[in-house]
Formats: structure tokens, sequence, C-alpha cells
């Protein structure tokens, strides 16, 4: 009887150490998309090759204190201009879809230059929806497109004529770091709202 109470005993207790030392595996990247907050040990199965928020788009723009990153692009070359269209979602869209590939996008940022430019430059912004003659002027068209219920639902704001940015056009991509705006409603030309600030990397 001894015996098999204390075979029982060191049976229980060699359970209950193994059941309570094994630690669960799992992606321990908090960067990846596929993170396992309660995983101890990384498996190996760390996934940081998405587009999704944990990887957010380098384009991005600040509006109303809220960041919204870069969700898709349309390019609308016209008669007289080049146009790109940037459409950009919220975190909590990206997050929703689990990639910033098939959201609807927030705010549409419309960029027209004259002329595509090819190589390194200096731009001055524009307040009419398309530039000038010139090819080194640009606008900047900011649309509110979804944002159901926000004070500027619907309303198209256009870049003021007293700024400038630098952009570098290099292997292929667009970069410009673009300063806080104070864009002009184009309903009446009056109405002010900042755009805090705009980083783009664009496919060009």
């Amino acid at each position: 009887m001894r015996i098999k109470s204390y075979l029982s005993i060191v049976l229980i207790s060699t359970l209950f150490f193994t059941s309570t030392s094994c630690k669960k595996e799992g992606c321990t990247d908090e960067t990846a998309i596929n993170f396992d907050a309660e995983a101890e040990d990384d498996d190996g199965s760390d996934n940081t090759n998405s587009n999704n928020s944990n990887n957010l788009p380098e384009t991005y723009v600040v509006f109303d204190l809220d960041t919204f990153y870069q969700s898709g692009t349309s390019i609308s070359p016209g008669q007289t201009a080049y146009r790109y269209q940037v459409n950009l979602s919220s975190k909590e869209q990206l997050d929703l879809q689990g990639n910033y590939g098939n959201t609807e996008a927030t705010i549409g940022l419309g960029i027209t230059f004259k002329e595509k430019p090819t190589t390194s430059g200096t731009a001055y912004f524009s307040k009419s929806r398309f530039p000038g003659e010139t090819s080194d002027s640009v606008n900047f068209y900011m649309s509110m497109f979804v944002n159901i219920g926000h004070e500027y639902e619907g309303e198209n704001f256009l870049s003021p004529s007293t700024e400038k940015i630098d952009y570098t056009i290099e292997n292929g991509v667009f970069s410009a770091t673009i300063p806080t705006l104070e864009m002009i409603l184009e309903s009446d030309q009056t109405t002010k709202v900042t755009l805090n600030s705009a980083v783009l990397e664009l496919d060009w």
C-alpha cells in the first residue's frame, strides 16, 4: 500500500510539473501580423510580409489629429495635367480589413502637376484645382470621402498658394515630406482646415 501510494504521488507530481512547465509556442514578434500575445516561446512563424497596420504604409496624412494611411492609388492623367490620387484610411479600417489593399478611403488626396515630373525638384503649391502653365507647380486637393457625420463630409479642400515642397524621384519612387498646410474649402474659399503633416512614398 505504501509503495503504491508513493508511486501515485510521484506520478501525479510529474504530470502536474509537466503540464505547468510547458510553455505555449507561437509568434512573439509584436510587429508581425500573426503575433500571439499569449506565446512564451517563439516558434519561428513570424510573418512580417503583410501590409496591414502592424506594418503601416509609408504614406500618411494627419488631419484633425487623426492619422490616415495609404490604402490605394490611382493615376488619372488628363488633357492638361498629371493627377495622382492617393486614398487613405484610418488605422481602425486597416485593422478591420487585415491589410490595406481593399479598404474604403476616408480621405482622398489628389496631387496634380502640370506635367509628370521625372527628376527631383521643388514644387510650389497652387490654390486652383489644376496648376498653372509652369511645370514646377503642384496642387493638393483633399476630399472627405467617408467619415459619415463628419463636419466636412463631402467637402473638398485646396492647398494654399504660398507653400512649396522639395521632392525626390529615385528608382521609381516619389518621396516628399509635406509641411503643415491650411487647406482652403473649395466651395467658399474662406473656411480652412489644417493638414498637420503628410509623408509621401509613392510608386511613380
